[in-house]
């Protein structure tokens, strides 16, 4: 029976690795390599939401700039309409003096 607690169970299984490096090497190559690529795939995968997000971001902050805008616009004209409704009401107030 295989005792995990036992050292010299590690020893035994450290000269295995030792005494076989044609058998190790390449494991620990390709162990390296698919974890280089699953580190790749997931940043990249990350990176693309954090860019979606700012995309999103971006289209409210247009969205309200619009809205903004309109609102400044109507503002605008509004205070044109005061100003010539003020206007008229002064002539006719002139008109009905004279």
């Amino acid at each position: 029976m295989l005792d995990l607690s036992s050292l010299k169970t590690w020893i035994d299984g450290l000269w295995a690795v030792i005494s076989a490096p044609h058998i190790v090497v390449p494991l620990l190559l390709a162990v390296a390599i698919a974890a280089w690529w699953f580190r790749g795939t997931f940043e990249r995968v990350r990176r693309e939401g954090f860019q979606s997000i700012i995309a999103g971001r971006d289209a409210q902050i247009a969205g309200l700039n619009m809205q903004m805008a309109v609102a400044q616009e109507r503002l605008r004209l509004a205070n044109d309409l005061q100003q010539y409704a003020s206007t008229r009401f002064a002539d006719a107030e002139k008109e009905t003096r004279n």
